[in-house]
Parts: structure tokens; sequence; C-alpha cells
């Protein structure tokens, strides 16, 4: 069978494909099937018995029922929560006007989340990134797939250990747009610092953009150190890559993950970035979004998270107590093992993607039968 996969950047280099579809593309499971990759910016042909389709390919396009062609199965790979919630108008126009800019979409809408809502209505299924998320589309479209990001490729690459006792080393890892909520626990850290030395290492992209992730560049350090470095002892900031990620959690004791709960996108945020510190071998300190609950009481370690700037304090105080580190760690170690492994990942994809081929191929009897 033939599979053509749009991605989400046009260097096909995004993490949402990196850490997804790519990892099954580019392994042995995926030799039965003749895979085609192009960006969303390209223009495959209509021979493919599949194609799966990025949110940054244009959804215009998209949403025609005569593309890819008529019979054919089309799936909308979705990794956030845009156009699953009720977002501010403005907000929801601005959206639309930076994606028509970017190139995204091929003309510019009132309400960008319309359209998406349009695309997953018009999609044969859909594949998105938690069972948060899946509960909502599955509002608009029952055909829907939950696949988690995978990190194995971390696995074993560092070595952890707990804090010292008259220290520790928090880390952070995530887009600049999100460093909000780290800022507003400043005080919190300023107490913790009070009692230990606190050494903040964080990773992100050292050039942010103000509007869309597209306009008006900053220096995202400069902001970082202006906002935090009356709190803690010492920050170290890391241009975001595999490799310094590796560094920067090589010397971390504990990751935070604060979130703004009252964000309607944020409560639909998949559990990637905690995989991620657990798949690091570190323990995370988390804010109480759906899934990170969700993953933390799979994993026996919901206790860590915190609804306040003070439970926040007391987590990491926990977590400095040497038995209580290393019973999470254990934990979690275990877990990423059994449900979380490159094997299983692998198989969730063949499953899935055999599953959508037998989809498209019981389309094309009920339309030779017509």
């Amino acid at each position: 069978m033939k599979i053509h996969y749009y991605s989400f950047a046009s260097n096909k280099s995004h993490a949402a494909d990196r850490r997804r579809f790519f990892i099954w593309a580019f392994s042995k499971q995926s030799k039965a099937h003749k895979v085609e990759i192009f960006s969303p910016f390209e223009t495959g042909d209509d021979s493919a018995d599949l194609t799966i389709a990025s949110t940054t390919f244009d959804l215009h396009r998209f949403c025609q029922p005569s593309w890819p062609s008529l019979g054919k199965t089309k799936v909308l790979h979705l990794v956030d929560g845009y156009g699953l919630y009720h977002e501010r108008p403005y907000r929801d126009l601005l959206r639309g006007v930076v994606k028509f800019f970017k190139g995204e979409i091929s003309r510019p809408v009132i309400s960008y989340s319309t359209l998406v809502k349009k695309a997953i209505r018009a999609a044969d299924s859909v594949i998105c990134a938690s069972v948060e998320q899946a509960q909502r589309v599955r509002e608009l479209n029952e055909r829907v797939i939950a696949i988690p990001d995978n990190h194995s490729f971390l696995n074993g690459r560092i070595i952890t250990s707990p804090c010292a006792p008259d220290s520790i080393n928090l880390l952070w890892e995530g887009l600049p747009e999100s460093l909000s909520p780290l800022f507003s626990l400043g005080k919190k850290l300023k107490l913790l610092n009070d009692q230990r030395s606190v050494h903040l290492h964080i990773v992100t992209n050292l050039r942010g953009q103000k509007i869309g992730g597209t306009f008006l560049a900053y220096d995202v350090e400069k902001l970082i150190r202006r906002k935090l470095s009356l709190y803690v002892s010492s920050i170290t900031v890391y241009q975001w890559s595999e490799t310094q990620l590796l560094a920067a959690a090589s010397v971390s004791n504990v990751a935070i993950l604060p979130v703004n709960v009252n964000s309607p996108l944020h409560q639909l945020k998949h559990e990637s970035r905690m995989l991620l510190y657990w798949q690091l071998g570190l323990p995370v300190v988390y804010a109480k979004l759906p899934s990170y609950l969700r993953v933390a009481k799979e994993a026996g370690v919901e206790d860590l998270v915190f609804e306040s700037p003070n439970e926040f304090s007391q987590k990491i105080d926990w977590l400095c107590d040497q038995p209580n580190w290393q019973k999470t760690v254990m934990r979690i170690n275990e877990f990423m093992q059994i449900y979380h492994s490159n094997q299983v990942f692998q198989e969730k994809w063949d499953e899935v993607v055999n599953f959508l081929i037998s989809q498209d191929s019981r389309n094309r009897r009920m339309l030779e039968s017509e």
C-alpha cells in the first residue's frame, strides 16, 4: 500500500514528526508499505491509498471532498488543542491571519477554530496525541485514535542522581511562549533557595517570537534572567537541541512542569513533556492538568501534583529526601519500560496504519459496488 504523509514543518524536522510518525515510517514495520513524506507546502499526487496530513497542511484543501481523490482515505494528524475549545474571537481571528501569512492556509479565515473543526469532520479518521484530545475530537468525528509521543531515543542516555543536602538542580524544558507559569513561581523558588541553593537549568529557544511564533523576535535568555535571577543561586540557559537537553538533564535532580491551568488550550495539552522527563529518569513536580494527572496515576506518582505555589515548594522538599526520590524514579522507570518502549510505540502505529488501510479498502469496495 502507498502512504503519503504531510509533515508539520517544511524542513521535516518538527518534534511532532520526529517523535511520532517518523519513528514508525523509518522502522522495519513500515517496510510492507511504500511511504512518501512531503512538507506541508508540497503537492503529492493522488496515487496514495492513505494520506495523513498535519494541521500545518492547507486545511482548505484538506476539506475538499475531491482531495486526495474520491474513495481514498485521508487522516488529520492533530497534536494540540487548537479548534477543540472556545477561543476568544480576536485570538481566533489572529491565529487564522498568522496561518495565512505563514503560508499554512491558502486564504484567511475569520475563525481558524471553525476551519479546524471542519477539517476534523471532513477526515475519514483523526490521529491525536492524548486521551483528552480524543474525547473532544469524538464530538465531531467518532473515528479518532490517540497516540502519545515517543521519547525512547533518550532511554539510558544519562544517569540522574538525587539532590545534594545543600543544593538542588531543577530542569525546565519548553518553548519560550510557555515560560510565564515558570516566572510566576519566582517567589517560591526564592524560599527554596533560602533553604538550599537552587540551580535552574532551562532548555528552550534563545530567540522567541511574540506573535504566532513568527513575528516580533526577542532575546529569551535576557528575559529569563530579568524575571528569575533574583530568586535562585544560578541559571543556565541552553539552546534547545537533543545534545543540550541531555547535558542539562544529566546535572539535574528534578524536573518541573508549571502550566497555566486556567487556559482552555492548556487543559488539552498532551502528556509529552511529562513522558520526556520520565524517559530521562527525572521525577517531575507538575501542575494539575488532566493528561499529566492521568499518566501520573498510571505510574503511581500522582502525589507530585501541585495546585498552588505553596504545594510546589512542598513537593520539591519531599523529593529532596533521597528515599522518596529513589522510590519515585523506580516507579517511573518501570512504567516507561512497560508502556512507552520503542517497541510498544511502533506496534501501536503499525496497528493504526493497518486499520486505516483496511478502512481504505472498504471504501474502494463500496465505490466499486455502486
